[in-house]
């Protein structure tokens, strides 16, 4: 399975908002499933602060969970 940095996905989610674009022309571009890029857009469109948590990124609020947990532990 192929991942994409939060960055590839920002720019795709901008580029398939753009006036004009069509989502699965703007995936096929980008070599990215059109289903991927919609569920990448519906993310964005939820939490656009923070849209990719589920990929292997930590939410703000998780992050310092973790953090707080792992200074218990030292």
């Amino acid at each position: 399975m192929k991942t994409y940095s939060k960055e590839f996905k920002f720019e795709a989610v901008k580029r398939a908002l753009e006036p004009g674009a069509k989502v699965t022309q703007v995936a096929e571009e980008l070599g990215v499933h059109y289903t991927t890029l919609k569920g990448w857009i519906k993310n964005y469109k939820q939490n656009n602060e923070n849209p990719f948590i589920s990929s292997g990124n930590l939410s703000p609020k998780d992050a310092e969970i973790l953090a707080n947990i792992l200074s218990l532990l030292e």
